[in-house]
């Protein structure tokens, strides 16, 4: 029976870019699921697909019949933190979109939105399921390491997401379109080296499990 790939993206890791150079130039549309929540996933035929694309958590594959297999970016946790924190209000100022998480990124700083419990965390918070996330006292960085090593197949990072695109792409014998254009940039933002050794603290500190999954999966993994 033919796996379905799904592809765990979380904003600001180059997920669109992996979509648009690697899955949609080798499936056909119908073979394409945009994930929008489990309900919907539980309900639908899914005969025809071949991978699932769009923003959810690790454990989908939990609802499926069929043999899945996962692929994953990982970006360096402070330089995503600084991007998503940015891109939020960009999104606001240029489209008029209200994202989730506007309300937070409106009134704190973007180290203070960071230690929000909601937000702080947000790649070892997508590589478990949800319900675990909702668990007092649940070891989620614990279970990240042993999903991430034991159910994605492909494992990259931001940082090196044309060369992961084309090995992933060669693994999958697929032809590799590379990207014409970087999608939703964000263009007004500080860059780590702006940042004080008290605001790197205080980032390090918010996301203190995010920072040793990438290394983890560094070291280990990629």
């Amino acid at each position: 029976m033919k796996e379905i790939l799904i592809q765990t993206h979380r904003p600001k890791t180059a997920g669109s870019v992996f979509f648009r150079t690697c899955i949609e130039p080798n499936m056909s549309p119908e073979e394409i699921y945009r994930f929008i929540g489990i309900r919907a996933l539980r309900n639908d035929n899914l005969t025809n697909t071949s991978a699932i694309i769009g923003h959810s958590n690790f454990g989908i594959h939990r609802y499926i019949s069929r043999p899945c297999i996962y692929v994953t970016m990982l970006r360096e946790p402070i330089d995503l933190a600084i991007s998503f924190y940015y891109f939020i209000l960009q999104e606001f100022e240029t489209r008029n979109f209200e994202h989730t998480h506007l309300a937070l990124a409106q009134k704190y700083s973007h180290c203070e939105f960071w230690e929000q419990p909601d937000v702080r965390n947000p790649q070892t918070r997508a590589l478990n399921d949800r319900w675990q996330l909702m668990l007092p006292g649940s070891p989620f960085l614990s279970s990240a390491k042993k999903h991430l090593k034991k159910h994605y197949r492909f494992i990259g990072t931001f940082e090196d997401q044309d060369s992961f695109r084309r090995r992933f792409c060669d693994a999958m014998n697929w032809t590799y379109s590379p990207p014409k254009r970087y999608y939703t940039q964000t263009k007004q933002r500080i860059q780590v080296s702006d940042l004080s050794t008290e605001m790197r603290m205080q980032l390090e500190a918010a996301l203190d499990k995010d920072l040793q999954l990438y290394s983890y999966a560094k070291e280990h993994l990629i």
